[in-house]
């Protein structure tokens, strides 16, 4: 009887819920805590007496008026007020109460006197992460003006800024960010030259959507990254960045990379101005380029290249032209195609490992010849780890079957 009381108290015991993350240690449950927004943390705080300080220390702050309707602006407001003066105050007595990184997110209108005071307390606790995200989803807002105490906060490391706009009539000094990535933020020329001037770690640049430069240039001996995206404006885009050794751009503007010799990594798309002599040239005077990528780029009806140092080529195409394809580069590894069947291939690779071909045709279209000689091809190439081939088409399924 006693055997079978002790096995009862056991099994009752046995099934109570046992608190296993409040016994982490403190840095794992912050680490832990940093991933969540900074109301769903302070939520949190209620679960247990140990955790009601716990996010005193956690070094990311991350806020959203998108958790508050748009009636409780105000309510927001005082939120985030709130939040940042006890972690204020904490800062002077918790020794491990470090804030590393501030994000913002903004989905409605007004707020400039707050954000300014919060984006102030942040740079004064000498944050290394800001993401900015200024997105209102009122018509005919003004784009909110960065404060000029974040342009001279020499802590950062990583800027993130959506929907902002930039403007300086004082030097820009951001002596430790490495990475600044602008989507549709409104700067002009001179401030984007006075940004990189005044940015000498600077390795990775991103600009998408920004729309109000009128003779874009580029110019870095510390770049390493370098995207552009979406740019409409025609023209010679300049890029003098000595070190740069991966480059992605999507646009209509014609890109001088002469410079650039160091690149390795290459994306092109909807680049138009591009024509196979100009990419031939391209290719040539990038001896270390090892992966290239080109989209939609609507100018070329031939591309034909040597390259010893190419390992990866991935080309895809949306127009109705034929393309002769012949490259001739024994590094090779992977090569991706994706387009119309209007199209021929050459290849000299004699270490290519992996082959991806996506192939889509309409089923009005036939031509058996074509079919025979594109067989041929994929009996001959040598890759000797993975074919993959998808067509969108009866016919052209049944003659590779």
């Amino acid at each position: 009887m006693a055997t079978k009381r002790a096995r009862k108290t056991q099994n009752q015991s046995s099934s109570i819920p046992v608190d296993r993350i409040s016994k982490l240690p403190d840095p794992v449950i912050h680490h832990i805590l940093s991933f969540l927004p900074t109301i769903d943390a302070v939520r949190l705080s209620i679960l247990a007496k140990g955790w009601r300080r716990i996010w005193y220390s956690i070094p990311i702050l991350s806020f959203s008026d998108s958790d508050f309707s748009i009636n409780d602006r105000n309510l927001f407001y005082k939120f985030v007020d709130e939040c940042m003066r006890i972690r204020k105050m904490s800062m002077r007595f918790i020794s491990d109460s470090v804030i590393t990184s501030f994000k913002l997110d903004i989905q409605n209108c007004g707020g400039s006197v707050h954000f300014d005071k919060w984006l102030s307390f942040a740079v004064k606790s000498k944050i290394q992460e800001l993401e900015l995200k200024m997105n209102p989803k009122c018509t005919n807002f003004a784009y909110y003006c960065l404060p000029g105490d974040v342009l001279k906060a020499s802590s950062l490391v990583d800027v993130k800024l959506t929907c902002l706009k930039l403007e300086a009539s004082f030097a820009i000094s951001l002596p430790s960010l490495k990475s600044l990535s602008l989507a549709s933020v409104e700067l002009s020329d001179k401030v984007l030259h006075d940004v990189l001037l005044g940015c000498p770690s600077l390795e990775k640049l991103v600009l998408k959507e920004c729309f109000d430069f009128v003779n874009l240039q580029i110019s870095s001996s510390s770049l390493l990254f370098l995207e552009i995206i979406n740019f409409e404006k025609r023209g010679r885009i300049p890029v003098e960045a000595i070190n740069l050794q991966s480059f992605l751009y999507v646009g209509k503007g014609v890109c001088d990379i002469s410079a650039c010799t160091k690149i390795r990594n290459l994306s092109l798309s909807e680049a138009d101005w591009l024509e196979e002599q100009s990419l031939e040239d391209l290719i040539f005077r990038l001896p270390l380029l090892e992966s290239l990528t080109l989209h939609y780029c609507y100018g070329l009806k031939r591309i034909k290249f040597k390259s010893q140092q190419l390992k990866r080529f991935t080309f895809s195409k949306t127009y109705t032209l034929d393309v002769e394809i012949s490259i001739e580069a024994p590094n090779l590894v992977f090569f991706s195609y994706k387009g119309d069947r209007k199209f021929s291939l050459s290849m000299n690779s004699q270490n290519l490992l992996e082959c991806k071909i996506i192939v889509k045709e309409s089923s009005n279209n036939h031509d058996l010849n074509w079919y025979i000689n594109f067989i041929d091809f994929l009996s001959t190439l040598n890759c000797s780890k993975n074919l993959s081939l998808l067509v969108y088409s009866e016919e052209v399924c049944i003659s590779f079957s």
